[in-house]
């Protein structure tokens, strides 16, 4: 097996070096502004979830999977892959100050990035669980979501007690967008999800993180935020979440500027509020609009 990982960042280095100098000064600029607000992220560590907080000064760099798909997709490992370089030669240069990278340079970042993300950048993968589960057409489970009466629910709100794989999609896809050993691991870890699909998807994807972090020869496992429906359920009143869908929907002129944000018109009305459209369409507790808010506070924690 070749140095994957040496070979990557080679490449990176000599392509995207300036994307790294723009997250070093940014960083560098943010020191101190930062509140000291703690921040609750997880990740699976051999098949358990091990949740760390974060309650000191950092810079967080953002990346994402989805709940659409229990398995990983190439895009997906493309962003994780990406995400670890960026941060990893980020905080490099960080602490040791910018330059053009030579050859020791290189050797310390490969070392740094075959062991866990350490440093004042962290990275961390913001994961949507207010998505339908089977919005797509490539998951393997969607049969048994549609006939369990799923199909609607957020994937927050979905329970695998019902779900399995469908042969026929397996026959279908079998070497293109499944694997046999994908349906080993799929059809294990229904019986190690406490009957919850977040829960099942994320120990799907860390475990494909597992072996692919030895692949590459660095280690992929960054941690987890799930949003917005999780981070609501846990949060008070007083909470980021809360306050960005009070200020929000303050008035028609914060509503206005929120779809203004997203590229959307109130007055062509080519987006309106999510409301419930059938039984199916929301789980108990699920209030609506909760893609408007998903959508408005992704674009308002960025401006």
């Amino acid at each position: 097996m070749g140095d994957y990982c040496r070979l990557l960042l080679d490449d990176f280095l000599k392509t995207s070096f300036s994307t790294v100098k723009v997250l070093v000064e940014g960083a560098t600029s943010s020191k101190g502004r930062n509140s000291s607000r703690k921040i609750n992220l997880f990740q699976y560590v051999n098949g358990k979830k091990v949740s760390i907080t974060f309650s000191d000064e950092r810079f967080y760099i953002r990346g994402s999977v989805e709940y659409t798909n229990p398995q990983l997709t190439v895009e997906e490992v493309q962003g994780i892959v990406g995400t670890r370089l960026l941060e990893t030669c980020a905080n490099y240069f960080y602490e040791h100050g910018l330059r053009q990278p030579d050859e020791g340079d290189v050797a310390a970042i490969v070392e740094l990035l075959k062991k866990p993300t350490q440093g004042y950048i962290v990275p961390f993968l913001l994961n949507t669980d207010d998505v339908e589960a089977d919005r797509y057409s490539m998951n393997p489970l969607k049969r048994s979501l549609v006939d369990s009466g799923q199909s609607a629910f957020p994937a927050a709100y979905v329970k695998t007690d019902q779900l399995k794989i469908d042969e026929s999609y397996v026959k279908k896809y079998d070497g293109t967008l499944i694997s046999q050993k994908e349906v080993e691991l799929i059809t294990e870890s229904l019986q190690d999800s406490n009957g919850s699909y977040l829960d099942l998807v994320d120990l799907i994807k860390y475990s494909q993180l597992k072996d692919l972090s030895i692949f590459f020869g660095m280690d992929l496992s960054l941690y987890t935020l799930r949003m917005p429906l999780s981070t609501l359920q846990t949060e008070d009143k007083d909470g980021l979440l809360h306050y960005i869908i009070r200020e929000s929907n303050r008035d028609y002129a914060s509503i206005e500027e929120a779809y203004s944000c997203m590229g959307r018109s109130m007055k062509k009305r080519t987006t309106l509020l999510t409301v419930p459209h059938s039984k199916k369409a929301l789980a108990p507790n699920v209030q609506p609009g909760v893609n408007f808010i998903s959508k408005t506070a992704n674009c308002l924690t960025h401006q």
